[in-house]
């Protein structure tokens, strides 16, 4: 349970914008929330994104 109320805490953070998901430019300028480089970041993103939306919503982010 702790781990999921950081992976929220976390999603949080980086949802600056509040919309419920996160996108690619969010994730790049949280990337050291996360505690990886950018371009890591970036590459984590996009196998997040699943769907390929340009989007990840919290459920997602925190399932990884």
């Amino acid at each position: 349970m702790r781990v999921k109320a950081e992976a929220v805490r976390k999603f949080e953070q980086i949802d600056t914008d509040g919309s419920g998901t996160i996108d690619i430019k969010e994730v790049t300028a949280g990337a050291s929330i996360l505690g990886m480089e950018v371009m890591t970041a970036r590459q984590w993103f996009f196998e997040l994104d699943t769907k390929r939306e340009g989007e990840v919503p919290i459920a997602d982010f925190v399932a990884r």
